[in-house]
């Protein structure tokens, strides 16, 4: 008997597995070149906040290697290559498994912030600020709709650092930033050895 598609969630939407890859594609693909600047106006600059915070969270040196999954415009991967430089190696992640299962994580995502009078601050701009803004600045709400409501179907951070401790990884930490807008999630593998903890 044949299996049904796997069911996976597009924001608010229930959609099968490959379908959810063509809609993203087809989501972010038309503002590939304003997407960068719509996330810095968007969160207000925080972002770059955030970005500093999970590359240092790394505790990086010069060679060590990166792996950046779905790392988009590589905006994170760029920051760590400065970091482990020419003797080191940044590497931007698409739909390559074996890639990442070989290397360290450190995650940053967005999340919904701990108490209720922000997290309904935090959806008033959601939905009422920020896609009347996205329109303005990409010409399309669609990719930000997508985000604003894929952010309020995700696991919350115990749950997604539970799933990474599933995975394999050890040392699993989480750490929330601005009442827990954006989440950097962080583990090790177990083969791994925390050599540079102690850089900042």
């Amino acid at each position: 008997m044949r299996t049904p598609p796997e069911k996976v969630s597009f924001g608010y939407r229930t959609v099968n597995a490959e379908e959810k890859k063509k809609l993203v594609h087809d989501t972010f693909t038309p503002i590939a070149e304003t997407y960068d600047r719509a996330d810095a106006l968007l969160s207000f600059g925080l972002q770059f906040l955030w970005k500093r915070a999970a590359v240092r969270r790394l505790g990086l040196g010069p060679g060590d290697e990166v792996l950046d999954v779905c790392g988009g415009t590589a905006d994170l991967a760029l920051r760590a290559a400065k970091r482990v430089g020419r003797s080191g190696r940044a590497v931007v992640y698409d739909f390559n498994r074996p890639m990442m299962e070989a290397g360290r994580l450190a995650a940053l995502e967005f999340s919904l912030p701990r108490r209720r009078w922000q997290r309904s601050l935090y959806a008033f701009y959601s939905f009422r600020v920020m896609l009347p803004a996205a329109r303005l600045i990409t010409g399309t709400d669609g990719p930000f709709r997508y985000l604003a409501e894929s952010i309020r179907v995700f696991d919350p951070p115990q749950g997604v650092a539970g799933r990474i401790t599933a995975a394999g990884f050890t040392d699993v930490a989480f750490r929330p930033l601005t009442f827990g807008i954006a989440v950097i999630y962080f583990g090790l593998k177990p083969q791994e050895v925390p050599h540079a903890a102690g850089r900042r």
